[in-house]
């Protein structure tokens, strides 16, 4: 009876495997076009290059997923992965909000683009999420408060009698000269 159940799970889990592959394909397509479109404009402008390539590697990626090619498809989306760290570092620096915020939705589609590998190897995969999450939460607490410190030697920068900031905080709400406010 038991082994009726798994063969059953399994015969289910083969016959949604195609229609997985195919929504995934649907989405890294639409991605794709999204990123090309936006990556075509940006070139013509005269900005970066960036969006096409990406768009190029979400593309491959999508056809991969779509003929069952899952390890290519994964290759080509992880390439795009590390093409969009470096990018991101490059134009972001070390700002950890900066670089959250070109990371979050690659890596969010990832977990669905590397589920396969990532529910076959569930020991390694939680660890290395864990060990990920931890880093990069030390990274941002760390990099928020010597972002704070530095910011804070800005708020009586100036010396000449005038507040930079409204309020003489960084909130810069709104900008007022000192003789203005005393007035």
């Amino acid at each position: 009876m038991g082994n009726k159940s798994v063969a059953f799970e399994e015969n289910q889990s083969s016959a949604a495997q195609p229609k997985r592959r195919i929504a995934l394909a649907a989405v890294l397509g639409v991605i794709a076009l999204v990123l090309l479109a936006g990556g075509m404009k940006l070139i013509a402008l005269g900005g970066t290059w960036y969006y096409l390539i990406a768009g190029l590697l979400v593309a491959g990626a999508a056809v991969a997923s779509f003929i069952g090619r899952v390890k290519l498809g994964a290759a080509l989306y992880g390439g795009m992965l590390t093409i969009t760290a470096i990018w991101a570092i490059a134009e972001a620096g070390f700002e950890p909000w900066q670089i959250q915020a070109r990371l979050a939705a690659p890596l969010v589609i990832a977990i669905w683009v590397f589920w396969s590998w990532i529910r076959r190897n569930w020991k390694i995969s939680a660890t290395v999420m864990a060990v990920g999450v931890a880093l990069f939460s030390i990274w941002l607490v760390r990099a928020n408060s010597w972002q704070n410190a530095t910011d804070s030697s800005a708020f009586f920068a100036s010396g000449n009698g005038e507040w930079p900031h409204y309020g003489n905080t960084l909130a810069c709400l709104s900008s007022e000269h000192l003789a203005q406010l005393a007035a």
